[in-house]
């Protein structure tokens, strides 16, 4: 059973579907960054893939989880990608997986009136998630090395969106990082 709900997690992962509402096509732009803005980007999602398959190898190996992971890890890992679909949605054609904004624009309203990063909060809680829906305990190691990865990042794209993006500070001292209201 923990498999099958797990399959179905990342089903709802990584298809997308676009339902009843047409969009105009997005303008293709370049995706090139500074060769430390790229390490960065792969090592982000490389090390959350690793976390989806380590999590899956753990389960196939010892198996049995427990309950009360099944229930938490399900619970963290919906409520992650319902908040990672809501702020992609939001974004638009502003999402980008490099660091440096689009444009001179950034996003304050939805769940960005909430929280600033509200997508890697979804990450965040889908990588907490995951290892518990299959009681892949030791595969959290990896949540917490990813929740530093995401840490880092956030730190250093700030850094850009203050220097690109007018009101960006004002933004920051209203809203909070990653938790909302507290952090």
């Amino acid at each position: 059973m923990a498999l099958a709900i797990y399959v179905l997690l990342l089903i709802a992962l990584f298809v997308r579907v676009d339902c009843a509402e047409q969009r105009p096509p997005v303008r293709q732009r370049s995706l090139r960054g500074a060769s430390w803005e790229v390490r960065l980007v792969r090592l982000h999602h490389g090390l959350f893939y690793l976390l989806l398959a380590s999590s899956l190898a753990e389960y196939l190996l010892w198996g049995k989880p427990r309950l009360w992971a099944q229930v938490c890890g399900f619970a963290l890992f919906v409520s992650g990608l319902v908040l990672y679909r809501m702020a992609g949605r939001t974004l638009g054609a502003s999402l980008s997986p490099l660091l440096a904004p689009v444009s001179s624009d950034f996003c304050r309203g939805g769940i960005y009136g909430v929280v600033r990063h509200p997508m890697y909060l979804g990450q965040i809680l889908m990588a907490a998630g995951a290892p518990l829906v299959l009681g892949s305990y030791s595969s959290l190691f990896l949540a917490a090395a990813f929740v530093g990865v995401v840490g880092f990042r956030v730190s250093r794209e700030e850094r850009l969106l203050c220097q690109f993006c007018p009101g960006y500070d004002a933004y920051r001292r209203d809203v909070s990082r990653l938790i909302p209201f507290v952090y």
